[in-house]
């Protein structure tokens, strides 16, 4: 089975997900490979703490979790990510350098749920759409 994974944009259709991933691609290739591995192993076998790469980092009303995905190039990234409700996938929230995220992770972890919450209330995912 593969899941379909979405990238966060705002309402506004910021695409600020997106953007984060093509400047890490230019400033640190080593990092980006290692997020994009990472974002296959999370299509091909969803987030499976047995891969070593994910873990919860809060459940969420409703029942819904937020994970984090190590991606250990240099330097070391965390990509912040959820559920689809409905099974249907995940959705990227976040990408934040892991000295950042030790630093302020409640700060990350709040606007990741708000984003969350965003891209819910704007109806995502359609049937079908991935990214």
């Amino acid at each position: 089975m593969r899941f379909p994974v979405y990238l966060y944009a705002s309402a506004d259709g910021d695409e600020v997900v997106s953007r984060a991933l093509k400047g890490i691609a230019r400033s640190a290739p080593e990092a980006f490979s290692a997020i994009v591995t990472g974002v296959r192993m999370l299509e091909e076998h969803g987030a499976n703490r047995g891969l070593g790469r994910f873990d919860v980092l809060r459940h969420v009303e409703g029942g819904t979790e937020l994970w984090e995905m190590r991606a250990n190039g240099r330097p070391a990234h965390r990509v912040l990510f959820a559920p689809v409700p409905g099974g249907n996938g995940f959705v990227l929230l976040d990408v934040i350098r892991k000295d950042e995220m030790t630093k302020g992770s409640k700060k990350y972890i709040d606007r990741a749920l708000e984003r969350l919450d965003d891209w819910l209330a704007a109806g995502h995912p359609s049937e079908g759409e991935g990214q």
